[in-house]
């Protein structure tokens, strides 16, 4: 059932992909993404841990059901369009709330500025940048790098959030060429929270979105645009490069492999837990945000309650545990977006909430690319950061990407208005 079940992925990834002419849909990107895990975990180089087979079973349970959604929500789309006489009303144009983007840029910028100059003095004074990530998120019980609760609250819930809810204006603005000064400063603080934290992840989202914007209007983006995206995108590459030789002592190969193999080991050894411990979420892992405010609220009230601090506990086990998944090297995190479905229902919540997903993911992309509605190539270019980020964890359930959300939808004016 396993094998045929692969073999259907890989018939519905190419007929997506035959439909859509572009490796940029949310099915060719999330199956490709899983399909290479997959792979590289059979290989089991470098003494990789052993795993479920269950693991397995869950990862393309969870493809089939998100290429689904995507799907129907394309059949249900076109039918509407059918009822409506394929009339399509073309939106080019991006209403955009300028007080709120301009207040959160500055925001965005100060808070960066705040984390350079924390992260500068520690370097300088002889730090890494290994123990720096360790410091910022809080691993091996280090201390925090920033310890004034304001600048920490404004670093770690506002700049960040913020820069990732702009980034997708900026892309916007340079395919357009427009507002390119205020882009400009946008990939400035992409440099400075890069270099403050040492983290990578942001640049390959950045690189990807980079590279969808340029796909939706290839045909009206200037070469010299064109050059400014790609020569941006090469340096972005290098300073992955860069930056995963300075944090490790691994070869750039070795550290591929363990990021795209390790998630197989990690989601399961986190679902034995889950099954072990007899542990249910039940549905509130899947809106870990509500989740997260409801608890702190009741803590606050004085009226804790054990379901939902439980729900805090168990959401963050796999980033705050570190699991052996080398003879030689533990990670975290990476246990994929189906260990917190999985919690919430088993094989039920896999299913259901990949379904799910995928057609919130597969409505966004019929908007963006086929009704052409500027709105939804921002949510979209968003929302690559939750189809590519779903190897690590599930980003709509992270606190930092709702507000994300949050802040995109206050700089998005709607056509009344």
């Amino acid at each position: 059932m396993l094998t045929i079940g692969i073999i259907l992925i890989i018939f519905m990834t190419i007929f997506d992909y035959y439909i859509h002419k572009t490796v940029f849909s949310p099915v060719f990107m999330f199956n490709s993404l899983f399909l290479l895990i997959i792979s590289l975990s059979s290989m089991r180089l470098y003494n990789l841990r052993e795993y479920s087979i269950k693991s397995i079973e869950v990862i393309v349970l969870g493809m089939i059901f998100f290429s689904l959604g995507v799907f129907c929500t394309r059949i249900v789309s076109h039918k509407f369009l059918k009822n409506q006489n394929n009339v399509i009303n073309y939106d080019d144009n991006l209403n955009v709330n300028w007080t709120f983007l301009k207040i959160l840029l500055i925001v965005v910028t100060t808070g960066n500025v705040f984390s350079i100059i924390f992260s500068l003095k520690f370097l300088l004074g002889g730090g890494s940048y290994l123990e720096l990530r360790n410091m910022i998120l809080g691993y091996n019980g280090a201390e925090p790098l920033i310890t004034n609760p304001l600048v920490n609250i404004l670093t770690r819930y506002i700049s960040g959030p913020g820069l990732t809810a702009l980034i997708p204006f900026s892309i916007f603005f340079l395919i357009r060429k427009k507002n390119i000064k205020f882009s400009l400063i946008i990939l400035l603080n992409l440099v400075l929270a890069t270099l403050s934290s040492g983290g990578r992840i942001l640049l390959v989202y950045t690189i990807i979105q980079l590279f969808i914007g340029l796909s939706y209007s290839k045909k009206n983006i200037p070469k010299k645009i064109k050059k400014v995206v790609i020569i941006s995108s090469i340096i972005f590459f290098i300073s992955i490069i860069v930056l995963s030789n300075i944090r490790s002592s691994n070869s750039i190969y070795r550290a591929f492999y363990a990021y795209f193999s390790g998630p197989v080991v990690l989601l399961s050894t986190w679902m034995t837990d889950v099954d072990t411990y007899n542990i249910h979420s039940h549905g509130l892992g899947f809106i870990y945000p509500i989740t997260y405010l409801l608890n702190s609220f009741c803590n606050l009230m004085g009226i804790p309650n054990s379901m939902l601090a439980n729900v805090v506990m168990w959401q963050g086990m796999p980033q705050n545990d570190w699991v052996g998944v080398f003879p030689d090297q533990s990670m975290n995190a990476f246990s994929t977006l189906f260990y917190f479905f999985y919690k919430d229902f088993r094989e039920f919540g896999v299913a259901c909430f990949s379904f799910l997903f995928g057609s919130i993911c597969g409505f966004i992309y019929f908007k963006a690319f086929i009704e052409r509605k500027s709105k939804y190539l921002v949510y979209y270019l968003l929302g690559v950061q939750a189809i590519i980020g779903s190897f690590i964890i599930w980003q709509l359930g992270s606190t930092a990407f709702f507000l994300s959300i949050v802040f995109t939808i206050l700089s998005l004016k709607s056509k009344k208005s």
